[in-house]
């Protein structure tokens, strides 16, 4: 079982989410100064960082599936929720745990700044607004 390897994957996953919040803080000032440009730039390099955290999730389910012994774990330290989940106690696992639950946080945090992008830039037709309508 390769727990570095994971851990590392789950580091780089959360650095592309921290980069996407750096681009969403900057896309919010943008969007302010209505440099319609610059939006287009700031959205196209936050899909560039969305493919790179969706490359490290296919590597961290490929390494999860190769260790057939291990695999249930595996999956289930990728996919818990890190605040609930008692680690086994190796350094590689309270620190994935750890990356993983930072992660959530930011990715909350990301969330809510892009609903509210959205919302204000879209209206009516925001995608926020229509999944809130059931539409």
């Amino acid at each position: 079982m390769d727990l570095e390897q994971i851990m590392l994957l789950v580091q780089r996953r959360y650095g592309s989410l921290r980069e996407i919040d750096r681009l969403t803080q900057e896309l919010k000032e943008t969007i302010e100064r209505k440099d319609e440009v610059s939006v287009q730039l700031l959205l196209q390099m936050r899909a560039e960082e969305m493919a790179k955290i969706e490359e490290c999730q296919e590597e961290l389910w490929k390494l999860a599936g190769q260790d057939s012994d291990h695999s249930t774990y595996l999956k289930q330290l990728l996919s818990c929720e890190p605040r609930q989940h008692q680690p086994g106690g190796s350094f590689e696992e309270k620190k994935i745990l750890e990356i993983r639950q930072k992660s959530l946080d930011l990715l909350k945090d990301i969330r809510e700044l892009d609903e509210r992008l959205n919302l204000r830039i879209g209206g009516e037709k925001s995608f926020y607004k229509k999944k809130s309508s059931g539409k």
